[in-house]
């Protein structure tokens, strides 16, 4: 889904400091939405960090003392979900800086979802779908549109607050239904098979989004509260919300950055990437795990799923608690450092927290995979998969 780009050019660019090439990556920031999404939570991730340092000058003493405990092999940043290639070597500046950089993102969308850069174009021309107008027995205004599709397609919406649900048909066509906001949605084709969904301008503060989309369709939501549903039979999703839950059930890799809604991903494909605040997430992925990246603040994280061969499982907390149901035919080994938290290991790893702190390091099975989980004061289980019911 999203473009691999240049991270460190990225927070080059976020510092202010000077970066090579500095008219190609401004060329390249004006047309890929992912890396100008990256460099806004940057650049908000640093503002919100001075503005913390200013209020609370205690913070810093205590990012000292869990930089001092936290060892730079562990603190490094799993790459991003979308590469399967093994971890790279840690970089040796900013040791915990992946782990402050969850938390400081974290921060940022519970300061406010402005911080997201929610981007809603301009009235977009009338499409070439069908409009149809309707009135429900509920006495809800609707309305309706519907566009067909050539290849694989990614659908785009952002809203505010209405909810929205994504489902499949077995048609070569998108179709969305909006109730309850009295606006004619519009889709709008764009380049390498993008389907822009907009509400004449307008982010939906009520109602209703249904869409239809043909299976392995993409999807990319921006919500601020409205609640996400999302069917089987759908490609990548990418969710961006504040407040509103996320339940997605046999979709293919997932992303949902969220601040306080809940995340419940079910029978999801090989890649995961979680950022959550003190919303509560449980992730059940159907195939064996490939690369998994979790971030919370306070929010506690269930995940459940098979990590053997090329999986490499990431989770960073604060005070959340962390949960791993392992499949009988994983193997990893484990690495696990935390200030106060405790470590419950229900698959006799062999992992032990040593006296006066350090990681504790252990091995499951064949020790292909990698599990490596850092907190403050959150605790991490690990359970075999027929503790959890087989789920």
């Amino acid at each position: 889904m999203a473009h691999e780009h240049d991270t460190d050019a990225l927070e080059a660019l976020a510092r202010g400091e000077p970066v090579a090439d500095r008219a190609g990556l401004d060329a390249h920031l004006a047309g890929c939405d992912d890396c100008a999404r990256e460099l806004a939570w940057l650049r908000a991730e640093r503002r919100v960090l001075r503005e913390r340092a200013l209020d609370e000058p205690s913070l810093e003493r205590l990012w000292g003392g869990v930089a001092a405990k936290l060892p730079t092999a562990t603190a490094a940043s799993p790459p991003p979900y979308r590469t399967s290639a093994p971890l790279p070597p840690p970089p040796e500046r900013r040791p915990w800086r992946a782990f402050a950089a969850g938390f400081a993102a974290a921060v940022v969308l519970g300061v406010g979802f402005a911080a997201l850069t929610l981007k809603v174009s301009s009235p977009a021309p009338p499409s070439r779908g069908r409009v149809h107008h309707a009135r429900q027995p509920s006495r809800a205004p609707s309305a309706e549109v519907a566009l067909a599709v050539q290849g694989h397609a990614t659908l785009h919406l952002e809203t505010w607050s209405a909810d929205v649900r994504v489902f499949t048909s077995p048609t070569r066509e998108i179709r969305a239904t909006v109730r309850g906001a009295g606006v004619d949605p519009r889709l709008t084709p764009g380049p390498n098979g993008r389907y822009d969904l907009t509400f004449n301008g307008r982010r939906l503060s009520s109602g209703e989004v249904d869409v239809l989309v043909p299976r392995g369709t993409s999807v990319d939501v921006s919500t601020a509260s409205g609640d996400v549903t999302m069917g089987e039979g759908i490609g990548d999703v990418r969710v961006t919300t504040t407040s509103g839950d996320v339940r997605a059930s046999g979709v293919r890799d997932a992303e949902v950055t969220t601040a306080s809604g809940d995340v419940t991903l079910t029978s999801t494909g090989g890649r995961a990437r979680l950022r959550t605040v003190s919303g509560n997430a449980r992730i059940t992925q159907g195939a064996a795990a490939q690369a998994v990246d979790l971030e919370t603040t306070s929010g506690d994280v269930a995940w459940s799923g098979a990590c053997g061969d090329g999986c490499r499982l990431g989770a960073r907390s604060v005070s959340g608690d962390v949960r791993l149901t392992l499949a009988r035919e994983s193997g990893f080994a484990l690495r696990f450092t935390t200030v106060s938290g405790e470590l419950s290991d229900e698959v006799a790893t062999g992992a032990a927290l040593p006296e006066g702190g350090g990681p504790a390091t252990g091995r499951y099975g064949s020790g292909a995979g990698a599990v490596d989980v850092t907190t403050t004061s959150g605790s991490l289980a690990l359970a075999p998969r027929e503790a959890d019911g087989g789920r």
